[in-house]
């Protein structure tokens, strides 16, 4: 997930859901334990087909299999993620997990108060038509996802299925906030 300065806009027209060659523009900040900034970056993030090797366990190029429906988060040419949109929500797949296992992240549709588990996390939809203001612009209609650890609060991801990731907060296990991640530009095509 991922930060800078740029002016904000208003909320624009967003495609239904990503598309390849759609890139993400985040601003990742990192704070001590009183809440100070100690660093912040950004990052661009491009979709891209979902990669499968053309031979197995061989140093073969990898094909572009199933463009429609799993994008590949890719920072420069390191792939970052694999997620996929399924009836049930937004699922994550590694590269380790190329035979089609996957994983739910962030149910959508979904209830405020619901909870699901992604063992050992425990996920909860705080909210189903949260509004925010992020460097990209006024967002509405997010649901708002909490994550805890053994009880604790861990994590906070504002989400969209127009954009995807909209913002991001992780905290340590005292509940300080450690990194923020905001998206400061998307461009679709």
């Amino acid at each position: 997930m991922v930060v800078f300065l740029m002016a904000c806009q208003t909320n624009t027209i967003l495609p239904p859901e990503p598309k390849e060659h759609d890139k993400w523009t985040y601003r990742f900040t990192h704070y001590d334990t009183l809440g100070n900034v100690i660093g912040s970056y950004t990052r661009s993030y491009t979709a891209i087909g979902f990669l499968k090797p053309v031979a197995p366990n061989t140093l073969a190029p990898y094909v572009c299999v199933r463009p429609d429906t799993v994008w590949n988060y890719n920072y420069g040419n390191f792939p970052h993620g694999d997620y996929r949109m399924e009836p049930d929500g937004l699922h994550f797949l590694t590269m380790m997990q190329l035979g089609g296992v996957t994983q739910l992240f962030l149910k959508c549709p979904g209830v405020a108060g619901e909870n699901y588990s992604i063992d050992p996390v425990e996920a909860n939809i705080n909210s189903v038509n949260d509004t925010l203001t992020v460097p990209f612009g006024f967002m509405s209609d997010l649901y708002k996802y909490e994550f805890s650890y053994e009880g604790t609060h861990v994590r906070t991801i504002w989400f969209n299925d127009s954009v995807w990731f909209v913002k991001s907060e992780e905290m340590n296990m005292q509940g300080d906030i450690v990194l923020s991640c905001e998206l400061v530009d998307y461009e679709a095509h």
